[in-house]
């Protein structure tokens, strides 16, 4: 039997061999179009470049013969590469050395001054391929290990989707006798699993606590609740315990308070306050007979476990008019905050 450890590094080795293959698999053979296109445009920058060194020209015939050609060579070299902007090079000095440098229109013996600036241009001009070929690979070496990355999470979701399913067919089989236990359990550790999809889908590094808030509490009815808050960062395992404890407190709701009656409303707000994430959870509603404050069951404490993981704490009000808790949470000083021209932006619900 392979254990787990064996299991996960044949898994890491298995993705990253994939990402490496797909990321070094030779491109198709290139049309004569596309061959010639980079030529093309390097021709059509250095006629730019002689251009504007013509007009130049009209204002000071001693304006520097070379300095306006870098650009060309320099744009090439970034969009295309080493040989088209080897050729741009080339092309710029032919353009110089004929029509430029006196005595004009033929390819004469310069000045030995003259001869010193062409050596000077073709050694700059190779300092400036140079330089934009290492920032090309740079980007592409980046590019690679980024679809490596995306590759290798896509391959940890799909084991992890697998392992859920294996997990549900075994808890509800062990549990055959005990329906709403294993939904309970298939629930909970549907959380766990689905956290990692609510952090990608973000958009963001971090996960918004507005969209965690919206995927546990929609599907009772955007017409049942309001969410209100400044846009907060967060991190992996805030959101993961996040999700985790806004799932209990949902199906509590759902079961003793404001989202298991017809005029029931549910409010949650949240604020940045110093060094704490502070979150409100006020319910207008509860069924009858119901006491949550005498509550003291598994999902109770899981959410003091998930708060107290996070260096947190949960105070609970209870009231005739219904269910309500605060949440403190210390702010992860790892996490970038929302710049301040998102935070002055509209709040959710406003």
């Amino acid at each position: 039997m392979t254990s787990p450890g064996v299991a996960t590094e044949k898994m890491l080795q298995g993705a990253t061999s994939r990402s490496r293959g797909a990321a070094e698999e030779p491109p198709a053979a290139s049309t004569w179009p596309e061959v010639v296109k980079p030529y093309a445009i390097a021709t059509g920058l250095v006629v730019l470049a002689a251009i504007a060194r013509l007009l130049l020209g009209l204002l000071d015939d001693g304006v520097l013969f070379f300095a306006i050609f870098f650009p060309a060579i320099l744009f090439t070299a970034l969009w295309y590469g080493r040989a088209p902007a080897i050729f741009a090079t080339a092309l710029s000095l032919a353009v110089v050395w004929y029509a430029f440098i006196p005595p004009q229109f033929e390819f004469a013996w310069k000045a030995r001054a003259t001869a010193v600036n062409l050596g000077l241009f073709c050694l700059s001009s190779g300092l400036v391929i140079w330089i934009a070929e290492t920032h090309r690979k740079l980007i592409a070496a980046i590019e690679v290990s980024e679809r490596r990355r995306q590759l290798l999470v896509e391959e940890m979701n799909h084991r992890g989707k697998n392992s859920i399913s294996v997990a549900s067919t075994i808890i509800s089989r062990t549990l055959r006798h005990d329906a709403a236990t294993a939904n309970q359990l298939i629930d909970r550790l549907r959380i766990v699993f689905a956290s990692p999809d609510i952090y990608a889908d973000n958009g963001d590094v971090e996960s918004l606590l507005h969209r965690i808030l919206l995927t546990e509490l929609k599907p009772y009815g955007t017409e049942r609740f309001s969410l209100s808050g400044d846009p907060v960062r967060l991190s992996p395992r805030q959101a993961r315990n996040l999700a985790l404890v806004i799932h209990e407190l949902a199906t509590n709701s759902a079961k003793y308070g404001s989202l298991s009656v017809v005029d029931g409303f549910l409010f949650v707000s949240w604020r940045m306050q110093g060094d704490e994430i502070i979150i409100d959870w006020k319910e207008k509603g509860r069924a009858s007979g119901a006491n949550p404050e005498n509550a003291k069951g598994f999902g109770t404490r899981l959410i003091e476990t998930m708060v107290r993981d996070l260096k947190g704490r949960i105070q609970r009000f209870v009231s005739e008019s219904g269910y309500a808790c605060r949440i403190h949470l210390p702010i992860d000083h790892n996490v970038l905050r929302e710049d301040k021209t998102r935070a002055q932006g509209p709040r959710y619900g406003d």
